[in-house]
């Protein structure tokens, strides 16, 4: 009875602040499925995904600028002193401040790649295979986000579905204790001080159960609502705090499930993706030594009035022209060694993604069929579980009966409140457990958040 009653109070999680500290606030009723898209919004490792998939849009981004037609414009003034003549005869003037006089310099840049032999298209391709790698990466934190609050939920309700008990269970040793205790003082023989020990060490017992489960309740607070990101202060609570009665077993086979987790399951679009980005770096690699072909134009200004301008096409003067001019062309980086060496690099990562092929094609059914062969093997206990808490139940009951009209003892008594206590225990695990195999089988094939209705919306 103790083991069972240790383990209802060490699994207490209770997201629920208490409402005797909020008496004068509104309290906010939230769903399963409220708290779940709360954590979708909120969550911290939701939030690092998304950013993830953000960061790899933008480098997505970066490489389609390749193609963009790129400017670059310089321009600068300087001081300088006059000179007068050609290139043969010449007279420079400085010393006097009437001899300076300014020097405007513009000059810009226009580039646009025509073509790069592929390596920029395989690159894009590339960026592109990642961005939907990371918005897998993404579906698979919002699955695993989601399994840890209904977990939490579960536990805090199977805590919920067991206090009454224990109220009965304080009720029932009130009630008997109350009535040993006059038998006793009437000095009738039917009760010695051993039989009021026991049923005082019964009643501490469960003083000491709650006293567990309500600290466990604080700690659960707050870990559900670190996982839903909640820090705004409202005071909240389930708006069910029972757990549901009804079992039934998985209508699909284990078979279908399997299938359905084939194009469900983020991992598998994850292995897609960075198999396909993987290959399309290696070609983008490979292709390193090719030429890239370019269209250019240039321009340029300078201006000096201290300076004669001299008009001779064969001499050069930088501070009195104009000039523009386009050309296309190519521009040809061969290192052969660094390009076979970036094609290792992508070729390893391949190897990477093959290898985890391997493990999710038999890891994931091992897990659709042990959360699914759990799900079964408590739908079928089920039903002896519900016999057991019956039988228990009564027990309890004509053993207090008997104790109160006096042909019954305190031992009886406690024996079959202690089987009702650790059979309503039980019952309540066994509901407990089915609903964590559900969500962990929705897990396992990739459905959980179909839960989440369509309207259920929270802000970022």
């Amino acid at each position: 009875m103790s083991r069972a009653f240790a383990l209802a109070a060490l699994v207490a999680l209770l997201p629920l602040s208490s409402p005797a500290l909020h008496a004068q606030e509104t309290v906010e009723l939230l769903s399963l499925e409220d708290c779940v898209a709360l954590a979708l919004a909120r969550n911290g490792s939701i939030l690092e995904a998304k950013s993830k998939v953000e960061e790899y849009e933008a480098v997505l981004s970066e490489v389609e600028s390749v193609f963009y037609p790129k400017l670059q414009l310089m321009g600068y003034a300087a001081p300088m002193y006059t000179v007068t003549g050609d290139a043969q005869q010449y007279q420079r003037s400085w010393k006097a401040l009437s001899d300076w006089g300014p020097y405007l310099h513009l000059q810009g840049q226009y580039l646009q790649i025509l073509h790069t032999f592929g390596r920029a298209e395989e690159a894009e391709l590339a960026a592109q295979e990642q961005a939907q790698l990371y918005a897998a990466k993404l579906r698979e934190a919002e699955l695993a986000v989601a399994l840890e609050v209904y977990r939490f939920a579960y536990l805090y309700m199977y805590t919920q579905s067991v206090l009454p008990t224990l109220d009965r269970g304080d009720e029932v040793v009130a009630t008997a204790s109350a009535s040993a205790r006059e038998k006793y003082d009437a000095a009738t023989g039917e009760v010695d001080m051993a039989d009021l020990m026991r049923l005082e060490y019964f009643s501490a017992k469960l003083a000491e159960l709650r006293i567990e489960a309500e600290s466990g309740a604080s700690l659960a607070l707050a870990a559900l609502e670190h996982t839903m990101g909640k820090s705004d202060g409202q005071p909240w609570q389930l708006s069910s705090t029972l757990l549901p009665k009804e079992l039934s077993a998985p209508e699909a086979s284990l078979e279908t499930l399997i299938l359905e987790a084939a194009g469900r399951r983020p991992e598998w679009a994850q292995l897609e993706h960075g198999l396909a980005a993987a290959t399309h770096l290696i070609e983008s690699e490979k292709m390193a030594m090719a030429p890239a072909l370019f269209l250019a134009a240039q321009f340029g200004a300078d201006w000096a009035p201290t300076r004669d301008d001299l008009d001779n096409p064969y001499l050069n003067d930088e501070y009195n022209q104009l000039h523009a001019g386009f050309a296309i062309g190519f521009l040809w980086d061969f290192d052969p060694a660094k390009a076979f060496a970036k094609v290792e690099q992508a070729q390893a990562l391949a190897k990477q993604v093959q290898a985890l092929e391997v493990f999710a094609s038999t890891g994931i059914p091992l897990r659709i069929r042990k959360s699914y062969e759990e799900v079964q093997r408590i739908v079928s206990s089920a039903e002896a579980v519900k016999r057991s808490l019956k039988a228990a139940q009564k027990w309890m009951v004509f053993s207090a009966t008997a104790f109160s009209s006096g042909v019954g003892d305190a031992r009886e008594l406690l024996e079959g409140a202690a089987a009702f206590l650790e059979a309503n225990a039980k019952y309540y695990e066994r509901l407990m457990q089915y609903q964590i195999a559900r969500v962990e089988l929705e897990f396992a094939v990739g459905s959980l958040l179909d839960r989440l209705p369509a309207s259920t919306m929270f802000p970022d």
